[in-house]
């Protein structure tokens, strides 16, 4: 059963679906500043909170919170003309 566990735990972690994803390598729409792709960090209930790493663009795991944390409801609203 550990050679199943083990086997199983490297195909996950070298396929492609595994792999990590620089969110700052997104290519941007031709008509930027108009237009752009973001990432949104929001706190959906879980204990662990994620951070977009400023230097590697990866989505990592920056804290585990002893209860599960949610956003308030008047920071969920998006305005969208707010960019315009």
């Amino acid at each position: 059963m550990h050679l199943v566990k083990n086997i199983l735990a490297a195909t996950l972690l070298f396929s492609a679906a595994a792999q990590a994803h620089n969110v700052l390598d997104f290519p941007q729409p031709e008509n930027n500043p108009e237009e752009f792709y973001a990432v949104t960090e929001i706190p959906t209930g879980g204990i662990i909170k994620y951070e977009t790493d400023a230097k590697t663009g990866f989505i990592i795991a920056d804290r585990f919170q002893s209860m599960p944390v949610a956003l308030s409801g008047q920071l969920r609203f998006a305005d969208p003309v707010a960019g315009r």
